[in-house]
């Protein structure tokens, strides 16, 4: 996975299209210096761990996509 496979769903209305949004709110912030690598990090995991504690894992597909969306924006220095 790569930015511009997450782009395709930005603009969903569906939970990967909300997950896409936030990560890539995050990425942007950290591409403008308005947070730093570990804050990135933390922000992304963060995203991860509200999905799960919202029960919206139980699609395992869609948990399976935030895992390597997460993996793809935490990868980009």
């Amino acid at each position: 996975m790569n930015i511009e496979d997450l782009n395709e769903y930005v603009n969903e209305q569906s939970i990967r299209g909300k997950l896409t949004r936030e990560l890539l709110g995050v990425l942007s912030d950290f591409q403008n210096d308005k947070i730093d690598a570990s804050t990135k990090k933390d922000l992304c995991e963060s995203i991860e761990a509200g999905f799960h504690a919202e029960d919206a894992c139980v699609d395992e597909q869609t948990s399976k996509f935030l895992r390597k969306a997460v993996e793809t924006v935490c990868a980009i220095l």
